[in-house]
């Protein structure tokens, strides 16, 4: 079983489960991979999931009081022994080399870091380059934690590669 995390509005398939604060549309559809619940206290027993998966998620949780410290135990705490968490955030790096190289203006910038978010849950907290993202999850998850693979995307509709990092980590012991 796998779990996707903040889902928003990405629908999940067979043998996979999301959670998010907000019900997506599509919940109604399969009410049985959905559960409305925080990313702070997960539902689940340790041990549970082969993949936990949070993608565009990360970068929402505050370094006040290492609230993103929190969850990112909370979500390896239900991570089996030899499966893997996945975290994609966005690239900041890369957004402000656009903005650097006069490809993006503020405006620009500023919408892709802060201003394109509908409600409060979606504000932006925390921003990432590839380094400083496996170092925090490496350092803080221990030495069960070993990065499996680092890569680079491009996001939704947006043809600029590299605007997310995509990082998977698997837990060893």
């Amino acid at each position: 079983m796998n779990l996707s995390i903040g889902c928003r509005n990405r629908q999940v398939g067979k043998n996979w489960l999301a959670i998010d604060i907000i019900k997506p549309v599509w919940s109604g559809k399969f009410p049985d991979r959905f559960i409305l619940a925080d990313a702070h206290h997960l539902p689940f027993s340790n041990n549970y999931f082969d993949c936990v998966m949070a993608s565009h998620v990360f970068e929402h949780f505050s370094r006040i009081n290492e609230d993103r410290l929190a969850v990112m135990s909370e979500w390896w705490r239900v991570v089996k022994i030899g499966g893997i968490l996945r975290i994609i955030v966005p690239n900041t790096a890369r957004y402000c080399c656009l903005y650097a190289e006069k490809k993006w203006n503020m405006t620009r910038l500023s919408d892709m870091m802060f201003g394109m978010q509908t409600h409060k849950g979606e504000i932006h907290y925390a921003g990432y380059d590839s380094d400083s993202l496996v170092e925090l999850f490496v350092k803080n998850l221990g030495k069960g934690c070993i990065l499996q693979s680092l890569a680079y995307g491009r996001r939704g509709r947006f043809p600029i590669p590299d605007l997310e990092i995509r990082a998977t980590f698997q837990r060893i012991y």
